[in-house]
Parts: structure tokens; C-alpha cells; sequence
């Protein structure tokens, strides 16, 4: 009877074990899959921040762009004789603005 019981005793540990183990197994993997979560939202991150930055750098060249152009039409109205004041008037621009002209 008390070999029985021991021998109850030692399946009874062995069960826990095995229920430990896979505890933490399950652990184990829901771990894993925190940190594949947590690298993909990094790596979305890092495209948006890239993206974003693109987006700044297409901006700054539009806005250079766009410069440019109103300093030609700019310097073509003079050449036509038309008056800086005049020309800054037509274009809401200020006098500072038409002295780089």
C-alpha cells in the first residue's frame, strides 16, 4: 500500500511536470509572437518615418521648384518693362521679397 502510494506520488509529480513544461512552452510562444508583433510595428514604423521623410524631401524640391519658376516670370515681367512694384503687387509679394530680383 505504501509502495502504491508512492508510486501515486511520483505519477501525480510526473503529470505536474509535464503540465509545467508545457506551461511554459506556451509562454515560451506567446513570448515569441509578442516580439515578431512588436518587429513588424518597428519595421511599419521605419517605413512611415522613410516615407515621410520622402514626402518632405519631394516637398522641399516642389517648393524650390516653384521658386525658381516665379523668379523667371519675375525677371521676364522686368525685362518687359513691367515695375517690381507692380509685380510684387500682382503677386502678394513684398518688397523684400522682389529685392532678390
Amino acid at each position: 500500500a505504501v509502495a502504491e502510494r508512492h508510486k501515486e506520488a511520483a505519477e501525480r509529480q510526473k503529470a505536474e511536470a509535464l503540465h509545467d513544461k508545457e506551461a511554459a512552452e506556451r509562454q515560451k510562444e506567446a513570448a515569441e509572437r509578442q516580439k515578431e508583433a512588436a518587429e513588424r510595428q518597428k519595421e511599419a514604423a521605419e517605413r512611415q518615418k522613410a516615407e515621410a521623410l520622402h514626402k518632405q524631401e519631394q516637398a522641399e524640391r516642389q517648393k524650390e521648384e516653384a521658386l525658381h519658376k516665379q523668379g523667371e516670370a519675375i525677371r521676364l515681367l522686368m525685362q518687359l518693362g513691367v515695375s517690381k512694384s507692380e509685380i510684387a503687387q500682382k503677386l502678394g509679394l513684398s518688397e523684400e521679397d522682389m529685392e532678390r530680383y
